[in-house]
């Protein structure tokens, strides 16, 4: 009998083999359909800004002793303090010149590698939940919104530092789990990877709240001890804070363009219109213009939008109280994409799509939390699995299409700008860079003076 019980027992060895094996094949699974997803780009060519990065940048003609002291120094691209970009672009340039199917599959090489650190990232945080980790991941690598960072060259750098935040993300989620004295290695590791993100993209000074955010969820003690090792990553990214300000100064507004209540009202719409795309990505535009005033005010949408976050904030409040699932996803979502809300305006676009690229980890973690604990109290009536195995698909096949027709969209500035011009007609820079390409790419001059026309007549 006793022996019987023995052999009834589950051997650890072949449990720990089979989670391993179970890791690997769900992982693949997961990388492999975002790149057959994304796979049209490697056909795209250069659009919009490639031609300031790459095409007419003859800093790239600079041999590597030169170039990388130049990058490092204090020397700005299109409003940008990103020298390891600049530096992948020289290398990808002295590798293949100006054929862009080396850019893309870079682009394409590097976004599949961070659907594997958010693969990680989602297991390690959900406590090796691999469910989780393979949602996060899988909506991380075929989300709509993320098309612009993969399939622009320009979003080398969105990439790059992508990889470098998250890979920090694991490498310190790995020290909050250490107890030994190793645990310092990871914690200067993590402080590594932070610089190396920084200088990829300014986009990397909101690590230090994220890592905040991770010891809210994580029930960490807030003393004085939590608060020093934070100490130097503020301190980066105050520093390239500054640098970025002096960078982006002539990309900047005057801040007398807006009031405050319109800067209110803006902000506030373009927040709620990257939660909105992240359940609804149907009015995707490589640019969504500022809007016009009409009779010295904005269409109403943009008027009652700061009335939405009255709602949002209470419903988040009274989240809070059930548990920390919500709370850590939105500030999560929050910090990092606060900088780019439009509050001080900067370039020509309200919103970004690009942007989402890090922010919407926090939103997919907790969508994928809420999801499994319903699915473990509700999981025994028979309707219940069906259901969201039914969603599950819809939203895979759902995305997936959009994606996939979305890579095509970036292939040319003409199919580019032809794309924006029809969901924003009234959006100036569309139409002339539109006449731009017919009149410098296909010598087309009636369809550049139409495009121009149009320009004008905006």
């Amino acid at each position: 009998m006793k022996k019987d019980k023995i052999n009834k027992q589950e051997d650890p060895l072949k449990s720990k083999s089979a989670n391993k094996f179970k890791f690997s094949l769900t992982l693949i699974a997961v990388v492999v359909i975002t790149a057959v997803v994304l796979s049209p780009v490697i056909n795209n060519k250069f659009v919009w800004d490639d031609a300031e990065y790459i095409v007419r940048n003859e800093t790239l003609k600079k041999p590597l002793s030169e170039a990388i002291p130049f990058y490092f120094d204090t020397n700005y691209f299109v409003g940008n303090y990103h020298p390891l970009t600049m530096i992948g672009f020289l290398l990808e340039y002295k590798t293949a010149n100006l054929n862009p199917a080396l850019y893309h599959n870079t682009n394409l090489l590097i976004h599949l590698l961070n659907v594997s650190l958010a693969f990680i990232f989602a297991f390690l945080l959900s406590r090796r939940n691999i469910w989780i980790a393979s949602t996060v991941a899988l909506l991380f690598g075929i989300h709509p919104m993320h098309v612009e960072s993969v399939a622009w060259i320009s979003q080398f750098k969105d990439v790059l530092f992508g990889f470098f935040y998250l890979l920090g993300l694991v490498v310190y989620l790995i020290y909050l789990d250490r107890q030994n004295w190793h645990k310092w290695i990871f914690y200067l590791l993590c402080l590594i990877l932070f610089v190396l993100s920084l200088l990829s993209k300014p986009a990397a000074v909101t690590f230090p709240l994220s890592l905040m955010v991770i010891d809210f969820y994580r029930e960490r003690k807030f003393n004085i001890a939590s608060v020093l090792e934070k100490i130097p990553f503020f301190v980066g990214s105050v520093v390239l804070g500054l640098i970025t300000i002096k960078a982006q100064g002539s990309a900047v507004g005057n801040f007398e363009d807006y009031n405050l209540l319109e800067r209110i009202m803006l902000s506030s719409y373009a927040l709620f219109s990257y939660l909105i795309n992240l359940f609804f990505p149907i009015h995707l535009s490589a640019l969504h213009p500022f809007p016009f005033r009409t009779d010295g005010n904005f269409p109403w949408i943009y008027r009652i939008a700061p009335f939405g976050l009255i709602p949002l904030f209470y419903l988040l409040y009274r989240s809070s109280a059930i548990g920390r699932i919500t709370l850590f996803g939105f500030l999560f979502f929050f910090f990092n994409i606060a900088l780019v809300l439009q509050f001080v305006t900067v370039g020509n676009a309200l919103y970004s799509e690009r942007y989402t690229y890090i922010p919407y980890l926090g939103l997919y973690f907790s969508i994928a939390i809420i999801i499994d604990q319903l699915i473990k109290k509700y999981g025994t009536l028979l309707w219940v699995k069906p259901l969201v195995s039914a969603c599950a698909v819809f939203i895979l096949i759902a995305f997936s299409g959009i994606s996939y027709s979305r890579t095509k969209v970036w292939k040319t500035d003409r199919s580019l700008w032809t794309d924006v011009s029809k969901k924003y007609p009234f959006c100036t820079i569309a139409h002339y860079n539109l006449g731009t390409y017919f009149f410098k790419e296909e010598k087309n001059d009636p369809q550049a003076l139409i495009s121009y026309n149009n320009a004008i007549s905006v």
